[in-house]
Parts: C-alpha cells; sequence; structure tokens
C-alpha cells in the first residue's frame, strides 16, 4: 500500500529528502524528474547516505567512499558489498508515495 510522504512542491530544492518510518531512515532522491528510495545507511559501516554525493545514478557514501545504484540499490563500488534496500516510489497528483515497509 503507497502512502503520501510529501508534496512535490514542498520536495528539498537539494533533490534529497529523509523519510522516517517504524524507526527507520527512507532517503528519497529526485533525479530528472524520477524519484528512488532506499535506505539512509550505507551497508559497509552503516553511515548516513543523505549528504552523499550523487553522480550517474549512483550515490557516494561520504565515510568511505562506497557506492550504490539509487534504481536497484546494488552496490557498485568497495568497501559497500550488499546492496541497500530499496522502496517502490511513485509520483501522483502532485505528490510523493511511497510503499512502506510492515513493521
Amino acid at each position: 500500500m503507497y502512502t503520501k510522504i510529501i508534496d512535490i512542491v514542498d520536495f528539498p530544492k537539494s533533490g534529497k529528502y529523509v523519510h522516517c518510518v517504524n524507526g527507520n531512515e527512507i532517503l528519497v532522491l529526485e533525479i530528472d524528474g524520477e524519484f528512488y528510495a532506499f535506505d539512509n545507511l550505507c551497508t559497509h559501516e552503516e553511515w548516513g547516505l543523505e549528504n552523499g554525493e550523487v553522480d550517474n545514478y549512483e550515490i557516494e557514501c561520504e565515510l568511505h567512499g562506497g557506492r550504490f545504484c539509487v534504481k536497484t540499490g546494488r552496490a557498485t563500488c568497495f568497501p559497500a558489498v550488499d546492496p541497500l534496500s530499496i522502496y517502490p516510489i511513485k509520483s501522483s497528483g502532485g505528490s510523493i508515495y511511497l510503499e512502506l515497509p510492515l513493521e
């Protein structure tokens, strides 16, 4: 089930938004008008990804340089090897909706 998390007009100009659900942080990115959602923790050292650089649909962890594909969650650069959990996301009617994990 999709749940509204934010109106598109309120989405930060930085292209990054952290949404907390069930005690977990989910990072939402906007790239070229498309939205992507995944855990806001690097799987290598459990470091927040919200300040990481985004380039060519990859986000880089600022701590050790591990990178992940924002579309699939796949780790694309060592030292990260485990994928990120990704979440279905869509925009409709001026809002962004996320399919939230069940508790």
